[in-house]
C-alpha cells in the first residue's frame, strides 16, 4: 500500500483543516477526530513532552505525508500523521497527481533524516 514500510516511522501529514487546532493529548486527538464524524478524516499530532498537552490538527482531507526514517526515537514520542481507518480503509490512497482519485494523496515523500 502507500504506507508500505513507513508505519512505524514519525510522519507528517498535510490537508485542509476540518477545525482548529487544539492543545490535547494524543488520546485526546483521537476522540476529537471520531466526534467529529463528518468532517474528520485523519489528524496530525505533536507531542509536546512528558505529562504535557501536543498540539493536535483535524483534517478534513489528507493531501500529503512525509515520512522521517532517520529518528531514532519511536514515533509515539515523537510527532505522527494518523488517517481514520473507516474512512481509508476499502479505498487506495496511493498518490495520484491526476486529480481523479479523491481520496489519494497528492504526494508522499520519504526523507532520510529526522525532521
Amino acid at each position: 500500500g502507500a504506507l508500505g514500510d513507513f508505519t512505524e516511522v514519525p510522519s507528517t501529514c498535510t490537508g485542509k483543516a476540518s477545525e482548529s487546532p487544539i492543545l490535547t493529548s494524543l488520546d485526546g486527538c483521537a476522540r476529537a477526530c471520531d466526534n467529529d464524524v463528518h468532517e474528520c478524516t485523519a489528524f496530525s499530532y505533536f507531542p509536546a513532552g512528558e505529562g504535557t498537552d501536543g498540539l493536535c490538527f483535524l483534517m478534513s482531507k489528507l493531501l500529503t505525508i512525509q515520512y522521517y526514517t532517520g529518528c531514532s526515537e519511536t514515533p509515539a514520542k515523537l510527532f505522527q500523521c494518523y488517517a481514520k481507518l473507516s474512512k481509508y480503509e476499502s479505498t487506495s490512497i496511493a498518490p495520484d497527481g491526476s486529480g481523479k482519485c479523491e481520496n489519494c494523496l497528492k504526494e508522499a515523500k520519504k526523507a532520510d533524516r529526522c525532521v
